[in-house]
């Protein structure tokens, strides 16, 4: 073929109708119960092992139970006041309120975003990776420095975190 012989392929523009609409709803609902639309409550059906993905959109406050993970996909936020009590893992979500560490509890937060302050009773334990703190955010550790750590996090609320080891430093 010569190079005039080519052709491209005509530009397809598609309408977003109700039908795909509806065909996207039937796949995401193929994914079950791990599948946590704006507003619904979070469903923590095993005793251990519980893992859900946080569509786009204002999940209120964020309250678990069991040993859970969280993964929130992008523009997934909480806005109420947020607390943690066992061994959970969250990932990529947006806090707008405060969050509390319980004494028991050992969390691992990914890419997380916080905007108040988040609060670690004496005991408890949390890791952050790569996270950033905003607006008025900054942890507050009662408990020993190691028990919460952050790595590679970003802080640009200018308040100072309390009892916190960190880890190759800190963004500012």
């Amino acid at each position: 073929m010569t190079r005039r012989e080519i052709r491209h392929a005509p530009t397809i523009q598609r309408d977003w109708s109700l039908a795909d609409r509806e065909d996207t709803a039937v796949k995401v609902g193929a994914l079950g119960d791990v599948v946590v639309r704006p507003g619904d409550p979070l469903d923590e059906g095993r005793i251990v092992d519980n893992a859900m993905l946080l569509l786009a959109g204002d999940h209120g406050k964020m309250r678990t139970l069991k040993s859970t993970r969280l993964d929130g996909s992008p523009g997934a936020l909480a806005s109420g006041p947020s607390e943690f009590s066992h061994d959970e893992s969250v990932s990529g979500l947006s806090f707008k309120d405060t969050v509390a560490i319980g004494a028991s509890a050992r969390v691992r937060f990914f890419n997380c975003t916080f905007h108040k302050v988040v609060t670690m009773t004496s005991g408890g334990e949390a890791r952050f990776f790569g996270c950033a703190f905003v607006d008025i955010a900054a942890i507050n550790n009662a408990g020993a420095p190691l028990n919460a750590q952050a790595l590679g996090c970003l802080r640009t609320s200018g308040v100072a975190h309390t009892n916190v080891t960190l880890v190759g430093g800190e963004m500012t």
